[in-house]
Parts: structure tokens; C-alpha cells; sequence
């Protein structure tokens, strides 16, 4: 009796966090769709989205195509939230992490400089 009670438990929490896991993968989603608008907003003009592809449930990459200029392949990598899972969600909260955009490319000439930005 007491096993089946387990068993039934066991269960309900395995289901608990799938269905966790599926509605924020999902929430993660349109927070994307979010986010590529305003990345078309914010290189109107001067670039465009070229494609984007997932690495996890929480981060992906975006292809941009810029305007003939010093950048080569550029791209950006956005880290969300890791919401799908619960306690990398509560780990990244307790820690205070913030999402995040990474601008990369490839230049045509070494930079005669170092240039860090925060925010």
C-alpha cells in the first residue's frame, strides 16, 4: 500500500515538472519572438535577421546579414531565463543572472584596441 502511494506521488511530481517544463520551453519561445523584434528594430536599416536556430530551451542564435561594413558573419547569441527547468530557473534567481545579448563577428583586421561593454 504504502509503495503504490509512492509510486502515485512519484508520478504526480514527474508530470508536475514536465508540464513546468513544457509551458516555460513554450513561455521561452514567444519571450524569443519578442526579442527578434527588437533586434530588427534596433538594426533597421543597417542589418537584417538572416536566420536563428535553438542551442538549448533558453538560448539561441540569430544570423544577421549586414550592410558590406568591417563585420564578417556576425551573429547574436541571447541567453534567457532557463525557466524550462526549475532548479537551474531558481539557481540563475538566486544568483541575481540576468538574460543577456552577444553581439559576435568576425573582422577584417585585428582591433588596435580592447573594447568591453556593460550595462
Amino acid at each position: 500500500m504504502l509503495a503504490r502511494i509512492i509510486a502515485i506521488d512519484l508520478l504526480a511530481i514527474a508530470l508536475l515538472v514536465l508540464a513546468w517544463y513544457f509551458w516555460f520551453l513554450r513561455f521561452n519561445r514567444r519571450r524569443a519572438v519578442q526579442v527578434l523584434r527588437w533586434i530588427e528594430d534596433a538594426f533597421s536599416g543597417h542589418a537584417q535577421v538572416a536566420g536563428m536556430h535553438w542551442a538549448s530551451g533558453s538560448r539561441f542564435n540569430v544570423q544577421m546579414r549586414l550592410a558590406p561594413t568591417l563585420f564578417r558573419q556576425a551573429s547574436l547569441v541571447v541567453q534567457l531565463f532557463p525557466r524550462e527547468v526549475p532548479t537551474a530557473w531558481l539557481l540563475s534567481r538566486m544568483r541575481k543572472q540576468q538574460e543577456t545579448l552577444t553581439f559576435q563577428a568576425d573582422l577584417d583586421s585585428a582591433p588596435s584596441f580592447n573594447l568591453e561593454v556593460h550595462n
